[in-house]
């Protein structure tokens, strides 16, 4: 004798009403379900039980997918944003190492081939440029050059 013929069939209603009514334990709707697919379940009177459970197992399942989808979206998006906050976090700690660690005021200058890094000797060597430019063309002059310049029309 089976554990489904120990019960009759006003157990088998009550226990439906208890599970429309939601006061059901998990294991009373598992006794159910087994119920319904036995031989005395499986009575056309029990058809719309078995319908409502087969839906809602459905839409359980529907349901459970849908959360998984959107649960895998969001870890898409969470492992992006981590990602993109690491690369970030990368650049900028290289761009503070490469700006504490290079060289500041280097003073560079190469005159006929070779270079001198010597500022004292880099600044007279500008000095002496820039006395070479003023010295050739006055300031006056330098001006009314490039009015000239601005003023003139060209011919064809």
């Amino acid at each position: 004798m089976s554990k489904d013929n120990l019960y009759s069939e006003d157990y088998w209603q009550d226990l439906i009403s208890r599970y429309f009514e939601a006061e059901t334990t998990p294991e009373e709707e598992t006794s159910l379900k087994q119920f319904l697919v036995s031989e005395e379940g499986r009575a056309s009177k029990f058809d719309e039980v078995r319908a409502v459970m087969g839906f809602l197992a459905t839409g359980r399942k529907e349901s459970v997918s849908k959360t998984h989808v959107y649960t895998n979206k969001f870890t898409f998006i969470k492992i992006s944003a981590m990602a993109a906050c690491l690369i970030t976090g990368f650049f900028l700690i290289g761009q503070f190492l490469i700006s504490s660690y290079a060289p500041k005021d280097i003073c560079l200058a190469y005159v006929d081939g070779r270079s001198i890094t010597e500022r004292e000797e880099v600044l007279q060597l500008m000095k002496k440029s820039m006395d070479n430019i003023v010295s050739e063309e006055t300031i006056e002059d330098e001006m009314f050059n490039q009015l000239s310049d601005m003023f003139d029309t060209p011919t064809r």
